[in-house]
Protein backbone atom coordinates (compact mmCIF):
# COMPACT_ATOMS: atom_id res chain seq x y z
CA UNK A 1 0.00 0.00 0.00
CA UNK A 2 1.64 3.26 -0.76
CA UNK A 3 2.11 5.70 1.58
CA UNK A 4 -0.19 8.88 1.54
CA UNK A 5 1.13 12.59 1.12
CA UNK A 6 0.43 14.90 3.44
CA UNK A 7 -2.22 17.12 2.25
CA UNK A 8 -1.54 20.06 5.00
CA UNK A 9 0.70 22.02 6.10
CA UNK A 10 1.10 25.40 8.90
CA UNK A 11 3.17 27.27 10.33
CA UNK A 12 1.76 28.97 13.79
CA UNK A 13 3.05 32.57 14.97
CA UNK A 14 1.80 34.12 18.18
CA UNK A 15 1.95 38.15 19.39
CA UNK A 16 0.03 39.33 22.18
CA UNK A 17 -3.58 38.54 21.65
CA UNK A 18 -3.71 37.53 18.80
CA UNK A 19 -2.16 34.58 15.86
CA UNK A 20 -1.43 33.90 12.76
CA UNK A 21 -1.87 30.76 11.15
CA UNK A 22 0.05 30.47 7.76
CA UNK A 23 -2.01 27.44 5.77
CA UNK A 24 -0.48 25.21 2.80
CA UNK A 25 -3.44 23.31 1.55
CA UNK A 26 -3.57 20.14 -1.28
CA UNK A 27 -6.89 19.99 -3.14
CA UNK A 28 -5.68 17.70 -6.01
CA UNK A 29 -2.10 16.74 -7.22
CA UNK A 30 -1.85 20.24 -9.52
CA UNK A 31 -3.49 22.60 -7.18
CA UNK A 32 -2.13 24.01 -4.44
CA UNK A 33 -2.98 27.08 -2.17
CA UNK A 34 -1.61 28.95 0.15
CA UNK A 35 -3.89 31.50 2.91
CA UNK A 36 -2.95 33.27 6.33
CA UNK A 37 -5.32 33.23 8.82
CA UNK A 38 -5.51 36.11 11.65
CA UNK A 39 -7.26 35.01 14.94
CA UNK A 40 -8.15 37.87 17.31
CA UNK A 41 -9.19 37.22 20.87
CA UNK A 42 -10.73 40.22 22.49
CA UNK A 43 -11.23 40.94 26.23
CA UNK A 44 -14.50 38.65 26.88
CA UNK A 45 -12.59 35.74 25.01
CA UNK A 46 -14.41 35.71 21.71
CA UNK A 47 -12.00 34.90 18.88
CA UNK A 48 -12.47 36.38 15.16
CA UNK A 49 -10.64 35.07 12.70
CA UNK A 50 -10.23 37.20 8.83
CA UNK A 51 -8.21 34.86 5.84
CA UNK A 52 -6.09 36.83 3.43
CA UNK A 53 -2.83 36.27 1.26
CA UNK A 54 -4.06 33.74 -0.81
CA UNK A 55 -2.15 32.12 -3.41
CA UNK A 56 -2.95 29.31 -5.89
CA UNK A 57 0.57 27.53 -7.21
CA UNK A 58 0.42 24.39 -9.61
CA UNK A 59 3.15 22.40 -7.09
CA UNK A 60 3.74 22.23 -3.18
CA UNK A 61 7.24 23.07 -3.33
CA UNK A 62 6.35 26.62 -5.05
CA UNK A 63 3.14 26.58 -2.24
CA UNK A 64 6.04 25.71 0.70
CA UNK A 65 8.23 28.17 -0.57
CA UNK A 66 5.51 31.08 -0.72
CA UNK A 67 4.86 29.85 3.32
CA UNK A 68 8.01 30.20 4.26
CA UNK A 69 8.62 33.96 2.73
CA UNK A 70 5.30 34.79 4.44
CA UNK A 71 6.61 33.63 7.45
CA UNK A 72 9.77 35.29 7.19
CA UNK A 73 7.81 38.65 6.83
CA UNK A 74 5.15 37.82 9.63
CA UNK A 75 8.61 37.21 11.86
CA UNK A 76 10.09 40.52 10.66
CA UNK A 77 6.72 42.55 11.56
CA UNK A 78 7.42 41.37 15.31
CA UNK A 79 5.63 37.59 15.32
CA UNK A 80 6.77 35.02 17.06
CA UNK A 81 7.29 31.04 16.41
CA UNK A 82 4.47 29.17 18.84
CA UNK A 83 6.25 26.88 20.81
CA UNK A 84 4.98 23.72 22.42
CA UNK A 85 4.06 24.34 26.06
CA UNK A 86 5.48 20.41 27.62
CA UNK A 87 5.71 19.98 31.38
CA UNK A 88 8.83 19.04 32.77
CA UNK A 89 9.71 15.72 32.80
CA UNK A 90 9.84 13.96 36.26
CA UNK A 91 12.93 12.34 37.62
CA UNK A 92 13.24 8.95 37.41
CA UNK A 93 12.50 6.47 40.07
CA UNK A 94 14.68 3.94 39.91
CA UNK A 95 17.56 3.13 37.48
CA UNK A 96 19.04 0.21 35.57
CA UNK A 97 20.37 -1.25 38.28
CA UNK A 98 17.84 -0.81 40.95
CA UNK A 99 14.63 -2.67 39.04
CA UNK A 100 11.30 -3.01 41.46
CA UNK A 101 10.61 -6.05 42.94
CA UNK A 102 7.28 -7.83 41.80
CA UNK A 103 4.65 -7.12 44.21
CA UNK A 104 3.45 -9.80 46.02
CA UNK A 105 -0.34 -11.06 46.20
Amino acid sequence: MAKKERRRFNTNLVGGNAALRITVDRKNPTSVITFVTHVIKDKTGKKTSTKGATSTHSNVEGALKKAEELAANALKAGWKKKTAKTAAAKPDAFDAGHLPRPAVA
